[in-house]
């Protein structure tokens, strides 16, 4: 599954309006852009879940090597990868500037 999390610039804005949106979009398969794995080459498809995440056929550790997290556009649009390991069909990709991502 896919877990997200909003950072909302203005303090004043509404955390439950935009996780409402989000909520409408996904489950109709709508989005913005279409989620990817690191770089927009390895696409991401996605259904929007209620409730418990239902168990993975990937049972298991397995380890996809460095994965392209994001460009780090504060610096000068530097790649930042992190090491990528799915745990029974999750992928827990850690915040940009977290201890696991490295230039």
């Amino acid at each position: 599954g896919i877990i997200a999390h909003f950072e909302l610039l203005d303090p004043a804005e509404n955390h439950q309006k935009h996780f409402e949106m989000m909520k409408r979009r996904a489950s109709k398969g709508q989005y913005f852009h279409h989620p990817y794995l690191g770089c927009r080459e390895f696409p991401a498809d996605f259904e929007w879940v209620d409730g418990d995440i239902p168990e993975s056929p990937r049972d298991g550790q397995r380890d996809l090597g460095f994965m392209l997290h994001d460009l780090d556009y504060q610096d000068g649009m530097s790649p930042r990868f992190f090491r990528a390991v799915m745990n029974n069909g999750i992928i827990e990709v850690p915040p940009l500037y977290g201890s696991e991502v490295r230039t």
